[in-house]
C-alpha cells in the first residue's frame, strides 16, 4: 500500500507494520529557499503575490523562485501557457507559480564552473 507524504508517494516494505517516516532512503525533507538571502522559508507559510522573506524581505512570489524557470527556456519559463513577465526578481501575478523546493536551479551550474575554471589555473 502507498502512503502519501508531503506530495512524494513512498512504498510501504511491510504491510502489517506502520509506514516509517524515517526509514533510510525513502525519506527526504524538501525545503524552501530565498533566491535572494538563500535562507530556509518555512513550508508553513503561504505564499501569495504579497508575501516577503521573513530574512531579508525579498519578494517570494517571483519567477527566481519558481519551479518553472529555467534560464535559456522561451521566456525563462518552462511552462508555456504562462505569460511573459520581464522582472524575474520582483512579485508578479503568474497563476502557474509553484514555489521550487530544493536549491536554486542556476548555482549548481554556477558553482561547478567556477571549479572548473580554478582547476585550469592551478
Amino acid at each position: 500500500m502507498r502512503k502519501p507524504f508531503d506530495g512524494i508517494y513512498l512504498r510501504q516494505t511491510d504491510p502489517g507494520k506502520e509506514l516509517d517516516r524515517h526509514a533510510g532512503a525513502l525519506y527526504f525533507r524538501l525545503m524552501r529557499i530565498c533566491q535572494s538571502c538563500k535562507k530556509e522559508i518555512s513550508t508553513d507559510l503561504f505564499i501569495g503575490r504579497q508575501s516577503s522573506c521573513p530574512s531579508c524581505r525579498a519578494d517570494l512570489h517571483v519567477c527566481l523562485n519558481c519551479s518553472f524557470y529555467e534560464p535559456g527556456a522561451y521566456n525563462d519559463c518552462r511552462e508555456s501557457q504562462a505569460e511573459r513577465v520581464l522582472d524575474k526578481d520582483r512579485a508578479n501575478f503568474c497563476d502557474y507559480f509553484r514555489y521550487r523546493e530544493g536549491p536554486v536551479a542556476g548555482d549548481a551550474k554556477k558553482d561547478d564552473a567556477r571549479k572548473k575554471l580554478d582547476a585550469l589555473f592551478k
